[in-house]
């Protein structure tokens, strides 16, 4: 059952794949001819905006079309719901590959200061960054999808002003998230970088594994958010 979904969507997106392929030896043959910022700022968004098209085929919607399997014919097969969860995840992360690849090899590489990498901790500053990077991924995927069951729900509500406080609300959880996430990262990568902000040695000790543990910490609560709601057929 989990090789025909995988073979289904695979199927699916057979041509925006496709699509996907052409335009990026198009790009990057362009790029190699030319070298330019521009078309590597070009081909992020496009390997960013490539999966969107897709999401909405994997998870499911509150009603059956004819282009969309509704996500209660999903909780209804023979499968545990966790797992069939879990396996959506990674579904959709499949999509992000592209872009992870770009952002962890081409965007440190390309857009990075040369002098960094004489940096004797180097090595450990890219290591935050691919864990921030990783982190992002599927901190945006899982918020993606708990957003998207938050408009379903907010469609039942017959009051406006109901419908626009329950969907403004993840919004702002959003954004505050994104500040603590991004500013966390920040933070330890500018630290081990030579930035000290801090004199006493026991404060830095306790504000870089936190400053790690956050970031994860918000991740794996909006995932498990995401599985609660997503799981749930009310």
């Amino acid at each position: 059952m989990i090789g025909h979904f995988l073979k289904r969507d695979f199927s699916d997106a057979l041509v925006l794949w496709i699509i996907l392929g052409l335009l990026s030896l198009a790009l990057w043959g362009t790029y190699a001819w030319s070298p330019s910022e521009s078309i590597l700022m070009g081909l992020g968004w496009l390997y960013f905006l490539f999966p969107q098209f897709c999401t909405l085929n994997i998870t499911g919607s509150i009603v059956r079309t004819d282009h969309m399997i509704s996500r209660q014919y999903f909780l209804a097969l023979p499968l545990r719901r966790t797992q069939f969860f879990f396996i959506t995840l990674f579904r959709i992360m499949v999509l992000y590959l592209p872009l992870c690849f770009f952002l962890i090899l081409v965007v440190p590489f390309c857009f990075v200061p040369q002098k960094l990498y004489t940096h004797p901790n180097w090595y450990l500053a890219w290591s935050i960054y691919v864990f921030g990077i990783l982190m992002s991924v599927v901190w945006w995927i899982s918020h993606h999808l708990f957003y998207s069951l938050i408009i379903e729900q907010s469609l039942r509500f017959s009051n406006s002003k109901k419908r626009i406080l329950t969907t403004l609300f993840p919004i702002l959880a959003f954004v505050l998230e994104i500040a603590v996430f991004f500013s966390c990262l920040a933070f330890t990568l500018l630290f081990i970088l030579g930035y000290r902000p801090f004199p006493h040695p026991l404060l830095v000790y306790l504000m870089i594994p936190l400053c790690i543990a956050i970031p994860a910490g918000i991740t794996l609560l909006t995932v498990r958010l995401a599985k609660a709601r997503w799981t749930s057929v009310s």
